[in-house]
């Protein structure tokens, strides 16, 4: 009878760790989780230290969620004394694919969300290019706002998308609704107060080859809002939109994200009488094979 060789399936990995004091390690485990930390079934990320009882070892990932080669880290006031360690254990080994390591400094206070950084290893170059679901974004990381974490919810919401709707996107930042809306064949109206955001919008729709597709605004989102609510000209049809346009009314609102006077605008404009005319003429116009200008389509889709 064959015994069992338990040494066949072991598995021996040559990974980097961070040696932290042991009262450290839930708050580094904070810090770190968000695809920085080893993720493997039966495998613990965070293990005593051989060496010492006093500390912990942090088992870092082979892979880091990062925009391009940068690695961003939100690292706390209690650990900033340990960030140029941080810093150097990604960036060596994550090198070349991380180019620069930058931890954000301060809370968010601009209107413009955008947060500042700190280099602390690498070269200071924040422009880089991600990408999420088939689609390129190039964007300047000290200029705009752009968080990876929020990739599932891009694709969540734009696959309620059809081709032929008619989407108002708020709040645009670079991209990450406009541009797969307009890979799916719809018409977007894309507004954001920054003019950086606005700007990379319209470099990212030209990279996907989608910019026939997007209209750019860089506006309040109030008085972007109250703009398109405005019944346009009867005669400006768009030959464009006509190619595109659908014969089903599609609404998606992720309103928790709006401010309340926000909303209270959408909700005022969305009442008033002339929007439903609008949409009643459009369903007949499109029901005789004609087709309006995309903007008498209201709002098929909200994206914020």
């Amino acid at each position: 009878m064959e015994k069992l060789d338990e040494s066949k399936f072991e598995q021996r990995l040559q990974l980097l760790a961070l040696r932290i004091p042991r009262e450290l390690a839930s708050a580094v485990t904070r810090l770190l989780r968000s695809g920085c930390l080893l993720d493997m079934p039966r495998v613990k990320p965070v293990v005593e230290d051989p060496e010492s009882d006093k500390s912990r070892l942090v088992v870092l990932s082979e892979k880091i969620q990062n925009p391009g080669h940068v690695a961003h880290l939100n690292i706390p006031d209690d650990l900033l004394i340990y960030k140029d360690v941080i810093a150097k254990v990604i960036y060596d080994k994550n090198y070349p694919r991380i180019q620069t390591v930058a931890n954000k400094v301060g809370a968010i206070s601009n209107e413009f969300r955008v947060p500042k950084f700190e280099i602390l290893a690498g070269k200071n170059d924040m422009v880089t290019e991600v990408k999420q679901y088939g689609a390129t974004f190039k964007l300047d990381y000290g200029l705009v706002y752009w968080n990876s974490r929020l990739e599932h919810e891009h694709i969540r919401l734009v696959s309620l998308f059809k081709k032929g709707d008619v989407i108002c996107d708020m709040f645009s930042g670079i991209g990450p609704f406009s541009v797969p809306a307009g890979q799916k064949g719809c018409i977007v109206y894309a507004n954001d107060l920054n003019p950086d955001s606005v700007r990379y919008l319209k470099i990212n729709a030209k990279i996907n080859k989608v910019e026939d597709y997007i209209f750019t605004h860089n506006m309040d989102a109030r008085v972007f809002m109250q703009t398109l609510m405005i019944v346009p000209d009867p005669e400006a049809k768009s030959q464009f939109a006509a190619a595109n346009c659908s014969s089903e009314e599609t609404v998606s609102a992720n309103e928790n994200s709006m401010p309340n006077d926000v909303q209270e605008i959408c909700q005022e404009s969305l009442d008033d009488s002339s929007v439903v005319n609008t949409a009643k003429r459009r369903q007949e116009t499109s029901n005789e094979g004609q087709h309006l200008n995309p903007i008498d389509n209201r709002l098929e889709a909200w994206q914020f």
